[in-house]
């Protein structure tokens, strides 16, 4: 009984840890936008990776209510504000990871 109990002890901090880093993953996003002057919309797309970590132009054209060129220009803010990275090395059929974020919410804590 008593190592079930270490372990949920042990799971529970670790899972605390995490969203404690994910928070504040979120503040440091938000942080390389504002000095941008950042459009909601930008804001609205952090928001969203938390979510959604890997994002095609398509996937944040629905998201933001604007034209897959709209969504194109901001995905490149959040690679300019490193981010996104594109995955795939293509001209098409692009791929957006937030391979920070992805890392953090996988780790141990």
């Amino acid at each position: 009984m008593r190592f079930c109990l270490d372990a949920i002890g042990v799971s529970a901090q670790a899972a605390s840890a995490r969203a404690q880093a994910l928070v504040l993953l979120r503040r440091d996003y938000r942080a390389r936008l504002s000095s941008a002057r950042s459009s909601a919309l930008l804001l609205k797309l952090v928001d969203a990776l938390f979510s959604l970590p890997a994002m095609t132009i398509g996937d944040a054209a629905k998201l933001l209510n604007v034209t897959p060129l709209a969504a194109s220009a901001n995905l490149r803010k959040l690679v300019d504000a490193r981010i996104l990275q594109e995955a795939t090395g293509r001209r098409r059929e692009q791929r957006y990871l937030a391979r920070e974020l992805i890392a953090v919410a996988h780790s141990d804590g």
